[in-house]
């Protein structure tokens, strides 16, 4: 069986100076491949699109593209090697799946230049769209392509975006293995017409020495919920302020409720929180870095993730790995993680069910190390990249 030695991972979802939380889970894959002995070239195409929310103002959006025209084509992020070649996307609404052909064509000539020299053994390419792009580099290196399903690439985008057909027959026929993130994930894909030459499931993973429970024993004066993500409608945050807002009522008014992210839907969880009347409660925190976002896991008392769709989310296998107990929605891969032992599960949208199962949650003694203990045995790296690098070497046969 042929040995991998040099991977080219292909994904719009990884980190870049201006965005550097974007995609970690990408960097998290690569530095993991790269621990193994596997060199890694990442090309993560760099989109030009200012975003729908700064259109009407034609002064922001100006700005924007400045600052990604201003990005460096290429650099070292933590050490690895990471080309960004700039590309513009067709209207989705219009062009669909096949915004991954255009994605293609604006790339190619980037991608092969890098591959004259890098000479990779096989692509990995995360995000579905993504992955369409990538399997015709492939084909022109002559080379397999792996595919990582994420999430919404599957739940959400082959009924949102036309062109469905044309990117499941490329993905089915031309990539040589589809990672899915979850048992549900896979399920769905499947429901959708992704029977590939090899369905596979692979957990995300979670850098355990990293994320783990303070050494330091902690007690917060008042009840602290933390939630991470991109305020997007999608991930229901406006759910959980209508649900903390009760939570706090039974409470009397002690707990406290952090949020880390940044997106579009920002200004209206602010607005909301004012509404409610909770905002001297609330704590909006733009995204960090992997290493300061550990102290926010650990000093809070309880994770939330009250999402509407979900693949395997990060943060809740980061969480659990602090040893803290989650309350989330019953979506996607998320029951694939989180047991009785490690949390609670809701219907996505009801407040009323997600504020009593914080209520539960609050009043029930958790066994930290109980929780942190499957995360350990089964959501690691190491195990993860070596599951894939033995995919990549069946696919080069």
């Amino acid at each position: 069986m042929p040995k991998i030695r040099r991977v080219l991972y292909f994904s719009t979802q990884f980190p870049n100076l201006r965005s550097p939380s974007m995609g970690v889970f990408s960097l998290q894959r690569v530095q993991a491949l790269r621990r193994t002995g596997c060199e890694i070239l990442v090309v993560s195409p760099l989109l030009m699109n200012p975003p729908p929310s700064l259109i009407k103002n034609p002064g922001l959006a100006f700005r924007w593209i400045k600052s990604q025209v201003q990005q460096p084509p290429k650099l070292l992020f933590e050490g690895i090697p990471a080309h960004y070649p700039k590309w513009i996307c067709p209207p989705k609404k219009i062009f669909g799946w096949t915004m991954s052909y255009f994605l293609f064509l604006q790339v190619r000539k980037t991608v092969m230049d890098l591959a004259k020299s890098f000479k990779p053994d096989v692509i990995l390419a995360s995000w579905l769209p993504d992955a369409v792009a990538a399997s015709k580099l492939g084909n022109l290196m002559k080379i397999p392509t792996l595919a990582i399903a994420d999430g919404t690439d599957v739940n959400l985008w082959p009924e949102e975006y036309r062109g469905w057909n044309f990117a499941r027959d490329i993905l089915n026929e031309k990539v040589s293995a589809l990672i899915f993130v979850s048992d549900a994930l896979k399920t769905a894909g499947e429901s959708k017409g992704l029977f590939g030459r090899k369905n596979v499931v692979l957990h995300n993973s979670v850098d355990t020495h990293l994320f783990h429970p303070s050494s330091a024993f902690h007690r917060n004066d008042v009840f602290t919920v933390l939630s991470v993500g991109r305020f997007v409608w999608g991930k229901g945050f406006q759910v959980l302020l209508e649900a903390f807002s009760e939570f706090l009522q039974r409470n009397n008014q002690q707990a406290h409720l952090i949020l880390v992210g940044d997106g579009p839907q920002r200004k209206a969880l602010i607005q909301q929180a004012a509404n409610l009347g909770i905002s001297p409660y609330i704590k909006l925190i733009d995204p960090m870095e992997q290493e300061a976002l550990v102290d926010y896991y650990q000093q809070a008392d309880l994770f939330c993730l009250p999402s509407f769709s979900e693949g395997l989310p990060c943060v809740i296998v980061e969480a659990m790995a602090c040893g803290k107990p989650v309350v989330a929605s019953n979506v996607g891969g998320v029951p694939e993680v989180v047991d009785e032992q490690s949390g609670i599960l809701v219907a996505p949208g009801d407040a009323k069910a997600l504020c009593e199962a914080l209520v539960q949650a609050k009043n029930r003694d958790w066994v930290d190390e109980g929780i942190r203990t499957k995360i350990v045995k089964d959501f690691n790296w190491e195990k993860w990249a070596d599951t894939v690098i033995g995919l990549m070497e069946m696919a080069s046969i």
